[in-house]
């Protein structure tokens, strides 16, 4: 098989997950939706990881309504590969900042 960019950061993404486990993860139309009480912010966030068929504001005002029942922020992890690709630019209009960054190498 072979390994375009979009899936070896499809791969990092899933074993970082699987590393760092979360307490629930949830699969919501391709996106991965994890909680842990708040622990960390890669166990409590959205992973866009994979294609979705869901329009991308109902997506996203699902998940503010699914974080905000549970006492959490909603943090989105973000990656070049993220489904869909408009999605920093509809999170940006809702004024979410980004803060972090990671770097793999």
């Amino acid at each position: 098989m072979i390994m375009n960019d979009d899936n070896i950061i499809r791969k990092i993404e899933e074993i970082s997950n699987n590393a760092l486990p979360s307490l629930n993860t949830y699969l919501y139309d391709g996106w991965l939706l994890r909680t842990s009480y708040g622990f960390t912010k890669r166990a409590n966030s959205v992973s866009p990881l994979y294609p979705s068929y869901l329009d991308l504001k109902e997506k996203i005002n699902f998940c503010e309504s699914f974080y905000m029942k549970k006492g959490l922020p909603l943090i989105f992890k973000l990656f070049d590969c993220a489904y869909p690709n408009n999605i920093d630019t509809e999170l940006q209009k809702r004024d979410y900042m980004k803060y972090d960054d990671a770097l793999v190498i």
